[in-house]
């Protein structure tokens, strides 16, 4: 008797503009993988135009991975100027592409920046995050890039 065992792919799109950093999540995401016999399909995007082209292909994504602070490329003259010289671009893509689309009603959210201190205090708190966004089982999250470590366990909590 040979017993097939099927593993559900997680879509896990990666949107960082610093090649090395998101070469390195993505590697890390690998071992992810291995080590707990699950499929990951990573899309690693260095910029909202690739992310946005992406975004139309996948049919569902699980987790989108995203940083505050990067080049607009990708986005719409009109919202460049939301971006504040490009420090909101990750927050103003999501708001403008992904919260407010259906088709990722149930996709969760991790904004993992260096500045994700200032964006809680100054933009939007956490708790202001949870009650606007993290509606239909939906996991909305910051998190520092200093807790490289802990995106790898917070990804693996989404994944459970």
């Amino acid at each position: 008797m040979v017993l097939i065992i099927r593993k559900t792919m997680i879509n896990i799109l990666f949107l960082e503009d610093d090649i090395f950093l998101l070469r390195a999540v993505t590697d890390t995401l690998k071992e992810i993988q291995t080590k707990n016999n699950i499929v990951l399909n990573v899309i690693a995007c260095s910029n909202i135009y690739e992310a946005n082209k992406e975004l139309k292909l996948l049919s569902k994504v699980d987790i989108i991975v995203t940083d505050l602070s990067m080049v607009t490329n990708g986005l719409d003259k009109a919202l460049i100027k939301e971006t504040s010289n490009g420090f909101l671009t990750g927050w103003v893509w999501l708001q403008h592409h992904v919260l407010n689309s259906s088709k990722f009603d149930k996709t969760n959210i991790i904004i993992w920046s260096g500045y994700s201190d200032l964006f809680n205090n100054k933009i939007c708190s956490q708790k202001d995050l949870d009650d606007k966004y993290g509606k239909n089982g939906r996991v909305i999250k910051l998190m520092s890039k200093s807790t490289y470590y802990g995106l790898e366990k917070t990804i693996m909590d989404l994944i459970k």
